[in-house]
């Protein structure tokens, strides 16, 4: 039975050993880590390290261009979740793991001709005209009766954000120029615990809540970005979703990203986790 090849950068992180987990038995996977010796790292992708399907790299420095060569031979799809992800990182930091690392994954997809990237990008991108500059957590009420759509412009918070909306225009870029088909997801609010109503400082609730990402639909969002045909109206095999659940107050559109992914995302910060089955 033919199954296909996924490479997931990031592995050991909090998404990225949760797709690894959850996708072990459909497709043949190749994980990337950077520090094996994280504990959590370790950890979070122990109940897998011995599975046929499974292979593991680990100590890839991705904003190394050398390293990176022939690492994505033979596969068809990459996961790129591999990034620092604080909001406050300084230039320095966003530029070796977030702008140079990416560029290498791009380019390397393109010449060991991996079908498809999937990016993993971010709610900072349009945050900045929803929350406040000392106050990235709030969220403006506005939004939760006209939520933004994938064709709102971008407002980025952060150099973070500014750095995945630089990953974004490289995919379309490479989409274009290479054929590398390419689907960004904004991930939304994302946490281990998988629960929505657990949330320790109250300040941030209502921006936990409208963007809030349950495990059940991450894994089924990226599982329908690996396996959904796109056919975008200007022929270029490239699309930037939102991955959040289906939260009553959201502030975000999902009829786009439903169309594009053909998934219903199937949960609801409101009534919590796994609310549907």
């Amino acid at each position: 039975v033919f199954m296909k090849r996924v490479g997931i950068t990031g592995a050991g992180g909090r998404i990225g050993s949760l797709l690894a987990c959850s996708f072990v038995d459909t497709y043949k996977l190749r994980l990337f880590t950077y520090d094996p010796t994280t504990e959590n790292d370790v950890e979070r992708l122990q109940p897998i390290v011995d599975h046929p399907n499974c292979e593991i790299v680990h100590q890839l420095n991705l904003s190394d261009a050398e390293a990176v060569k022939g690492k994505f031979d033979d596969l068809d799809v990459v996961i790129h979740m591999a990034a620092n992800a604080s909001p406050k990182q300084t230039w320095a930091q966003a530029r070796v793991s977030n702008f140079d690392a990416t560029m290498h994954v791009f380019e390397e997809c393109a010449r060991a001709r991996v079908k498809r990237i999937i990016f993993a990008s971010t709610n900072h991108t349009q945050n900045a005209i929803v929350a406040k500059p000392e106050n990235l957590s709030f969220v403006d009420p506005y939004f939760l009766s006209h939520p933004m759509k994938l064709s709102d412009d971008a407002y980025p918070d952060s150099l973070y954000a500014i750095s995945k909306l630089f990953g974004e225009n490289l995919g379309k870029y490479y989409a274009w120029h290479k054929g590398l088909e390419c689907i960004c997801m904004r991930i939304g609010s994302f946490r281990e615990h998988d629960d929505p109503h657990n949330i320790l400082d109250p300040s941030t609730a209502d921006h936990f809540k409208a963007l809030y990402l349950s495990h059940r639909d991450c894994v089924g969002m990226h599982k329908a970005a690996i396996e959904c045909a796109l056919h975008p109206d200007n022929g270029i095999p490239f699309a930037v979703v939102y991955a959040c659940s289906n939260n009553s107050k959201k502030i975000w559109n999902l009829d786009e990203t439903c169309k594009i992914l053909g998934y219903v995302p199937q949960d609801d910060s409101e009534a919590g986790h796994n609310s549907t089955s």
